[in-house]
């Protein structure tokens, strides 16, 4: 069974609903799989200036664990906002926020 919602940027998202669990700081609707709303709570950190551009992000663990998440579920999110061009990704090496356009 797919789930599908939208993001912030109104973009469609699709995930199993198989995947779909509730975070521990309750930023999720029941009907919203979870890496929407890690991906809404990162992508308004970034536009709020919690993380200045060309700052890097936590590390995965700790991003996961402030969550409640698992890192696959971060990473669903990281993908998204990457796309987004929010944040710029290098396998190995840290997540850095991106430049405004």
């Amino acid at each position: 069974m797919w789930v599908q919602c939208y993001t912030v940027s109104n973009k469609i998202c699709q995930s199993g609903a198989k995947g779909v669990r509730r975070m521990k700081n309750s930023l999720v609707d029941s009907k919203v799989p979870t890496y929407v709303a890690v991906y809404n709570s990162l992508y308004s950190d970034i536009r709020n200036g919690v993380y200045a551009p060309n700052e890097s992000l936590p590390g995965e663990l700790a991003l996961a664990e402030k969550y409640g998440v698992s890192r696959n579920t971060l990473r669903q999110a990281l993908a998204i906002l990457s796309e987004d061009g929010l944040i710029t990704r290098s396998q190995g090496k840290e997540t850095i926020v991106a430049a405004p356009r």
